[in-house]
């Protein structure tokens, strides 16, 4: 048996008005509504800013930035450098991005058995490494990840 809407609606009107109250919500409601696959960024750290070219960093290799930002990242979270699953660092064009990356990693005291990663993007190689490690975590494939980005223009 078929019925049109508007006759279906005559006859149990309680259930059509209950199944338009229960629509997907929209907006802030939908980007605020919790799911059980969220991934979440619980810190948040950033390396200094300074002018290019002649600034107070000119001086600062990148892999020294970024060995400052593993330890510090560690010593503010106390996190045991054993739990990280992966590591993605998201950079533009540095001199070997991959040896300077696991380089600081090992310096900071994160274990050699945690894979790295790296992303060479022009723009946002940062929100890259952010992806990256959020769909790794979003496949099961990791519950722990560091998301890092770091540049040197000087």
């Amino acid at each position: 048996m078929f019925l049109s809407s508007s006759s279906l609606a005559h006859r149990v009107p309680h259930v059509v008005r209950a199944a338009s109250t229960r629509a997907a919500p929209r907006g802030l409601a939908a980007i605020l509504q919790k799911n059980p696959d969220d991934v979440v960024i619980t810190f948040a750290k950033r390396t200094p800013i300074g002018r290019a070219k002649k600034g107070q960093f000119k001086d600062v290799p990148v892999d020294e930035m970024l060995y400052a930002l593993f330890k510090a990242t560690l010593d503010k979270t106390r996190l045991d450098p054993s739990k990280i699953d992966d590591i993605c660092v998201g950079t533009c064009h540095p001199p070997s991005p991959l040896y300077v990356s696991r380089a600081a990693a090992l310096a900071a005291g994160i274990p050699h058995h945690v894979p790295i990663s790296t992303v060479n993007r022009l723009c946002s190689s940062g929100l890259m490494a952010i992806r990256s490690i959020a769909q790794s975590i979003q496949a099961g494939e990791a519950s722990l990840g560091l998301a890092i980005g770091v540049e040197s223009m000087s």
